[in-house]
């Protein structure tokens, strides 16, 4: 985690915040700590900070989707560009491979762009494990 929040002391408070990191309902965590007697009011806090928690990390991975995404897209959109003008001498029947490598590149780019943005826009809305989403 890049997060600057110090680590729970309270084994409880650390294995809810677990539980939110690998994807757990907010409402089954907050269950979780009400039966280890924690107050509801506490429970409350404590998962709304553990959200915004995994919500800040899941924007960390977007903006490095984007990041990614984004050069691979313009790069594949230029070399078509380049390859299919006369500006090249590049492209020719036997180097269709090539181009083929140039839109596998610009697909590539487009998927992580758009998952970038998906995690950017709405981080809520994924409940996998951070370690899964991270690979």
């Amino acid at each position: 985690m890049t997060s600057a929040e110090p680590i729970e002391s309270n084994p409880t408070f650390s294995e809810a915040r677990a539980k939110i990191i690998w994807g757990e309902s907010a409402a089954s965590v907050r269950a979780f700590l009400i039966v280890n007697n924690v107050s509801a009011a506490e429970a409350d806090a404590k998962v709304k900070q553990f959200v915004r928690e995994r919500n800040a990390e899941l924007r960390v991975i977007g903006i490095r989707r984007v990041l990614i995404g984004t050069p691979l897209v313009l790069l594949s959109i230029f070399l078509t560009w380049y390859m299919l003008t006369d500006h090249s001498n590049v492209y020719n029947r036997t180097n269709n491979r090539g181009l083929g490598g140039v839109f596998l590149m610009g697909l590539f780019g487009l998927w992580k762009l758009i998952g970038g943005l998906f995690f950017l826009l709405r981080p809520q809305s994924d409940d996998e494990s951070i370690a899964d989403i991270e690979e």
